[in-house]
């Protein structure tokens, strides 16, 4: 039996339906998400003759604002006709991080299987007696913080046997790229409801989950105010010229805290240093750590106009424990 609650499971996951199905149909405001999800899901209401009732079957359905607010479970059909416009809905539905929310706290075969099946095509499962490549596989593993890269990082958290450095390194940085990945314009709304989960997920106790070990928002509150910091600290880099001015932060946005976070202090005084000889633009190093995530990033060099914020120097830690309060 599942720890958590599938009804909150499944909720949760057609949030991040809706949220996907919101940006593939390009709304620019939540009625017109509604009523181009209603042509889409009743395109014969819409080919009817002008005349007497034509307004009333305009009236777009109500269900469609409940799926992004409420996760409401859309009918098979439904689901069906919308699949077939957007396969990309699938991958939502289909992605291993619903299963692995809900495993029993007391299996302890589910996450060695599921990890065991990885092995041959993450090399971030591969033993290593160094720890510099552990963390280079844990990072490569990772990429830019997206959560459909949450299911792997679960899962070694939860087991019991073997993978200790990962666990590690995990418990250090696991809560900052759940953090920077919940910036993500089009899921953003969806995270608190996530963070619940994983938040109850871990409290389950059992399988080496132990949470005076990771660092880990104490409450959701705690967590919004992790949000708001990186929202500022993201600023900080436009401010600075490393980052275009944008409403909404990109993918590039989330590398390039990600990266600096993981540097640590060693990467916060190279860049400190950089600018101190005058470098004007964003350093080659960072660059480079930012499309080591993903070549594909289109890394925008602009010139500096202003110092590299405080706030994104790294905050010392007490070994791996503590819950972030």
């Amino acid at each position: 039996m599942s720890t958590l609650c599938r009804k909150s499971i499944r909720r949760c996951r057609n949030r991040f339906v809706g949220a996907q199905l919101y940006r593939l149909v390009g709304a620019r405001s939540r009625n017109e998400f509604a009523s181009l999800c209603d042509r889409l899901d009743r395109p014969h209401h819409y080919v009817v003759p002008s005349g007497v009732g034509v307004e009333a079957v305009h009236q777009t359905n109500p269900k469609w604002l409940r799926l992004l607010d409420q996760g409401i479970q859309l009918h098979a059909n439904c689901l069906n006709r919308l699949c077939s416009v957007f396969p990309e809905i699938l991958a939502v539905i289909n992605d291993p991080l619903w299963e692995i929310l809900s495993w029993d706290s007391d299996d302890r075969e589910a996450p060695a299987t599921y990890l065991e099946q990885l092995r041959p095509h993450c090399r971030a499962l591969t033993s290593s007696t160094y720890r510099c490549r552990i963390n280079a596989g844990m990072i490569a593993a990772l990429g830019v913080p997206d959560w459909t890269y949450l299911a792997m990082p679960l899962a070694l958290l939860r087991c019991s046997t073997r993978r200790a450095p990962q666990r590690r390194w995990l418990q250090e940085h696991f809560s900052y790229y759940f953090a920077a990945a919940s910036l993500s314009p089009t899921y953003h709304r969806c995270f608190p409801d996530l963070w619940a989960l994983i938040d109850q997920w871990l409290r389950a106790g059992g399988l080496c989950t132990d949470l005076s070990r990771i660092i880990w928002p104490a409450s959701a509150k705690t967590f919004e105010f992790q949000q708001v910091a990186l929202r500022q600290a993201r600023e900080g880099l436009i401010d600075c010229g490393w980052l275009p001015a944008a409403d909404r932060p990109s993918r590039c946005d989330l590398a390039m805290l990600w990266c600096i976070h993981i540097g640590g202090t060693q990467l916060y005084e190279k860049l400190v240093l950089s600018q101190s000889r005058g470098v004007r633009r964003c350093p080659a190093l960072l660059r480079q750590r930012m499309r080591a995530l993903d070549p594909r990033l289109d890394v925008i060099i602009m010139p500096r106009r202003t110092n590299l914020p405080n706030s994104l120097a790294p905050a010392p830690t007490a070994g791996l424990g503590g819950r972030i309060d």
